[in-house]
């Protein structure tokens, strides 16, 4: 029980400056700015309508056509 006590415990580091420097970026600037912009109503009805209405897209088993 102490193994597997201590492979899940943290020790709650605060700095992660020496890991994070090399991880590479994967979203940049502009591509940021196009996530965080608002959205339209137009937009969400062509992504559901693209979706099967059936199936769930995720594990909450919740489909589009709930939506």
């Amino acid at each position: 029980m102490e193994y597997y006590t201590g492979i899940f415990s943290s020790s709650l580091p605060k700095d992660f400056e020496e890991i994070l420097h090399v991880v590479g970026l994967k979203v940049l600037g502009e591509m940021n700015a196009d996530l965080a912009r608002e959205f339209h109503e137009g937009e969400v009805r062509k992504a559901l309508k693209q979706m099967f209405p059936l199936k769930a897209s995720g594990p909450d088993g919740v489909p589009p056509l709930l939506y």
